[in-house]
């Protein structure tokens, strides 16, 4: 059965091909900017799975699989339920850190193109149906504490307080202990 699925697919090639070389002459090859559309609207191939690995890691370890940051880690104001906590860019800008008491705590993927149900598994996690979804908006896969009002089911990876795709990037937040020691 194999040999003749092959071999209709050789006939069918031989056909087509013979049928397009007919009047080449007249056709014209795409404009460079209707193929520059085509590659824009293909999914992003990059596998992110080394997020798993730095999750609650320290600025070196971050370091050590995603390069050197941007510039230096600096205080931010943009610490949210925080109390404290600092920042970095890596990769000139496609990875946004966030470090709470020496420990990775959120992580921004910047890429368009991640608000895909098989986001987690992308990551390097299991994966899980969302716990929320705002078609065209975000998909956020939450924790107990990170829940609100979403009804959904609870996202089934130890440590994670929530994971949440938007159409330009992906946000990755670790569950904190305030009270730990420094």
């Amino acid at each position: 059965m194999k040999h003749i699925v092959l071999a209709a697919s050789a006939v069918i090639g031989i056909l087509g091909t013979s049928s397009c070389s007919k009047g080449t002459e007249a056709k014209s090859a795409p404009a460079p900017a209707s193929r520059s559309a085509t590659l824009a609207l293909a999914p992003p191939t990059q596998d992110y799975a080394m997020v798993r690995a730095i999750l609650n890691a320290s600025p070196a370890s971050v370091s050590k699989i995603l390069g050197a940051a941007d510039g230096p880690i600096a205080p931010s104001k943009d610490c949210d339920y925080l109390p404290a906590c600092s920042s970095a860019t890596y990769q000139h800008g496609k990875f946004e850190a966030l470090f709470y008491k020496n420990r990775l705590k959120w992580l921004s993927v910047n890429r368009p193109g991640l608000m895909t149900e098989d986001l987690l598994a992308r990551l390097g996690f299991p994966s899980a149906r969302p716990t929320f979804t705002n078609p065209g908006s975000l998909i956020a896969w939450r924790s107990a504490e990170a829940r609100g009002t979403a009804r959904g089911p609870l996202v089934p990876i130890k440590g994670i307080r929530q994971i949440v795709a938007f159409p330009d990037y992906a946000l990755i937040t670790v569950a904190a202990d305030h009270d730990a020691p420094l």
